[in-house]
């Protein structure tokens, strides 16, 4: 976790969905740099985008809010007096995008720790 996503983080921590130009005035980087990074929480799962109906034509309004399984993870991440937090593989690949029922889409083969790319880089 980067320096980009804590700060997008730290904003999402109150559990307030927030629209993408709250987020960016309360971060302070650029457009892009966002975009890239909220897609990446939301990828990842860590944060959920939610849309809302306007009032009149248009678009809808789209929020972001951090996923509340993963509440107590980031605020272990971005606050280290909490201490370590363990989390053993089952729970964690709850999250991962690639892994169905067991099996990785990726490696095609069962998802274990130690074939993970999430973990081998």
């Amino acid at each position: 976790m980067d320096f980009y996503d804590r700060g997008i983080l730290t904003i999402l921590r109150d559990g307030k969905p927030r629209t993408f130009q709250q987020i960016l005035s309360e971060a302070g980087f650029s457009h892009n740099t966002l975009r890239k990074h909220l897609d990446e929480l939301v990828y990842q799962g860590l944060v959920t985008r939610l849309k809302r109906s306007r009032k009149g034509p248009g678009r809808p309004l789209l929020t972001y809010r951090i996923q509340r399984e993963a509440e107590r993870a980031v605020s272990a991440v971005l606050d280290p007096s909490m201490g370590l937090v363990v989390v053993s593989f089952e729970a964690l690949s709850r999250f991962c995008k690639r892994e169905e029922g067991g099996f990785c889409k990726e490696i095609k083969d069962h998802c274990t720790p130690v074939s993970c790319p999430q973990f081998i880089k």
